[in-house]
């Protein structure tokens, strides 16, 4: 009985994923790949330093064994889920406690925009984030109430490009230009700050960036220009030339900004789009039409 069950659950899973596949491609986006587990993912960036992809975990997804972590990464929910409780033997060891985020050798999260821990019975809000270092151990998982989440993987490369228009501006004070923000984890690879930009708000351009930073944004945005358009920097120059396609991040500059269909970003940006921006490149100046949270996320 539990082998048919089993069978029944495969076909039905191999079914939703056909649709999502048969989806994707007539609106033209890349179809999602399953990866060892099964489950499908959309790879949004890929480049020299990170690979960003996004999965949708199902209510009622089963990872049956545990597995090693490939890469050190960061997880950052798009919905409010929840997962049922595992045997805490089978899981790496793991910091209870989001002021204690401080070593990137051990698992760190969820953690909240209050930067409080999920507990055993693990509801988990939009915007929790969560760290995994390289060879940690993923625990068996099932999915009681269905999320999409960001997985960020970090390559460690080398590569760099600032921008040479950018290069004389001052390096960025703050990020996120002074809007309310929330630092969840901070260790000796990355920072991951929660910015909570309000509506009218400005955030101040004319600098260049100080990290390598990934922007993934929680809540659906909307964001104005402010003043002439510069441009004769990098960031401005990749945006006005991206065509209605599948995005092609080039190898380590700007990659602004990614759906998470997988195609260029067009129109307002919705929730679970990613960007990349490099070290000294430019920070626009830009006007905030609609309040929405976003994670900038700065690679040390």
């Amino acid at each position: 009985m539990l082998a048919t069950f089993r069978t029944l659950g495969a076909l039905a899973l191999g079914s939703a994923m056909l649709i999502a596949v048969s989806q994707a491609l007539a609106a033209g986006a890349p179809a999602p790949a399953p990866d060892s587990a099964g489950l499908a993912r959309t790879v949004l960036v890929d480049n020299n330093k990170v690979l960003i992809t996004l999965s949708d975990f199902k209510a009622g997804y089963d990872r049956t064994q545990p597995t090693t972590r490939q890469a050190d990464q960061m997880v950052v929910y798009l919905d409010n889920g929840a997962e049922a409780p595992q045997p805490s033997s089978a899981a790496s060891p793991k910091v209870a406690s989001g002021t204690a985020c401080a070593s990137s050798s051990m698992d760190c999260g969820p953690i909240d925009a209050d930067s409080n821990a999920a507990g055993k019975q693990t509801a988990i809000a939009r915007g929790s984030v969560v760290w995994h270092p390289k060879g940690s151990s993923a625990a068996p998982l099932h999915v009681t109430k269905g999320y999409r989440a960001l997985v960020i993987e970090l390559k460690h490369g080398t590569m760099t490009a600032p921008d040479p228009a950018a290069a004389k501006l001052p390096r960025e004070p703050v990020v996120g230009g002074g809007a309310p923000t929330k630092i969840l984890i901070d260790n000796d690879m990355i920072r991951a700050n929660l910015v909570s930009f309000p509506t009218g708000f400005i955030r101040a351009g004319g600098y260049r960036r100080r990290l390598d930073t990934v922007i993934a944004y929680v809540d659906d945005a909307e964001l104005k220009d402010v003043g002439p358009s510069q441009k004769q920097f990098d960031v401005v120059q990749q945006l006005d030339a991206h065509p209605d396609a599948i995005a092609q991040c080039p190898p380590i500059k700007d990659c602004d900004s990614v759906a998470p269909t997988g195609k260029w970003a067009k129109g307002p940006t919705v929730r679970g789009t990613v960007a990349w921006h490099q070290q000294d490149g430019y920070v626009e100046r830009i006007q905030i039409g609609k309040a929405y949270r976003a994670l900038y996320i700065e690679l040390k």
